[in-house]
């Protein structure tokens, strides 16, 4: 048995276990990953399809609009150049910021302030060593994206912003469905009385 440092992005998406995600269930459950394999994205982001309207009337032109004339719609705005998005993309990859020693102490206050609120909060997600990995990658990321050479207190502040509101998608579905199944409580307890 080995270990090995390998420096890669990764990218996923999973589809929930037969077709459909269920509420009632954990998202370990829902998509049949053990949270030690969850643990190890920076970012886990909840995106369901409901059903609306305007967004579905939305896509269906959308979709039939390519279909009919084997291009992209017409846009109100003109893209960006590819050739300078690649070229930005390079001087991204050139730089490495670093973390100043004056964040340190931040770092580690919002870490133990990050575990304290998941466990008063009861999280569904592990919050852990891991998660501060993750928020000193993701701003790391982030000064990257500006090109400069050293991590700001709003980088930081931005990649917990971004950790919180991914656990936030995955903790949401469980708060509504707790609102349902009251409202579902109530009315048989009105109907039955």
């Amino acid at each position: 048995m080995t270990s090995l440092n390998a420096r890669v992005s990764i990218l996923a998406a999973a589809n929930p276990a037969y077709g459909r995600y269920n509420p009632k269930k954990s998202v370990e459950q829902n998509i049949q990953l053990p949270a030690a394999l969850l643990s190890r994205f920076d970012l886990l982001w909840l995106i369901q399809d409901r059903p609306d309207r305007e967004n579905d009337l939305r896509l269906a032109q959308h979709i039939t609009y390519v279909h009919q004339h084997c291009a992209q719609p017409p846009t109100q705005f003109k893209p960006l150049d590819m050739k300078l998005m690649r070229r930005y993309i390079a001087l991204c990859k050139k730089k490495q910021p670093t973390i100043p020693e004056n964040l340190t102490d931040y770092l580690v206050s919002a870490y133990v302030e990050m575990r304290k609120e998941a466990r008063n909060n009861k999280d569904m997600t592990f919050t852990s060593a891991r998660t501060l990995l993750a928020v000193l990658r993701l701003s790391t990321a982030l000064a990257r994206l500006r090109l400069v050479d050293a991590v700001e207190k709003e980088d930081v502040n931005e990649a917990m912003r971004l950790i919180e509101r991914g656990k936030d998608s995955l903790n949401h579905t469980e708060e509504e469905n707790r609102k349902v199944n009251e409202c579902i409580e109530e009315y048989e307890e009105l109907m039955s009385g």
